[in-house]
């Protein structure tokens, strides 16, 4: 059953295009541009945690609102109620899932990045990286959940 619920998550996050836009279409545009605006090299590494940083935030705040917003629409937490199956759980799997698909979304960022301006990341940090945009990621969904829970 969690499967089906973290299917079926994935699948309405990929659905969003407004976050999808604003998560990787916006930062990768605002890498390039901005890149191209201050030609650096030293910079380049600054600019590329912070297109990062700025693409996390966006998928973490922004999608998760949407898909709560959309969610709470169509009566789906009231539903859970009369189910089997524990709202904590729902919310934990929409978190689990949404998580995965910040993570791929960083990374599908930080990439295009390391391909632009030929940064090279080792592998432990980049296994660092991963961790902490994890952390990150995770954070702010717990944060943006809290909120939506008390509203």
């Amino acid at each position: 059953m969690y499967m089906t619920v973290f299917r079926s998550m994935i699948t309405t996050a990929l659905r969003d295009r407004i976050s999808l836009f604003y998560s990787i279409l916006f930062p990768i545009a605002l890498l390039i541009g901005l890149g191209i605006y201050f030609n650096s090299p030293e910079y380049r590494f600054t600019l590329l945690t912070g297109t990062v940083l700025l693409s996390t935030l966006f998928w973490s705040v922004q999608g998760t609102a949407f898909q709560v917003h959309q969610q709470r629409g169509r009566g789906v937490y009231k539903l859970l109620k009369v189910t089997p199956f524990p709202t904590l759980s729902f919310v934990l799997t929409l978190t689990l899932a949404r998580t995965v698909l910040g993570l791929t979304i960083s990374g599908l960022v930080l990439a295009v990045g390391m391909i632009i301006y030929g940064i090279p990341i080792s592998g432990a940090r980049l296994l660092i990286l991963l961790f902490i945009l994890a952390l990150g990621t995770l954070g702010a969904f717990c944060i943006r959940k809290a909120v939506n829970f008390i509203h």
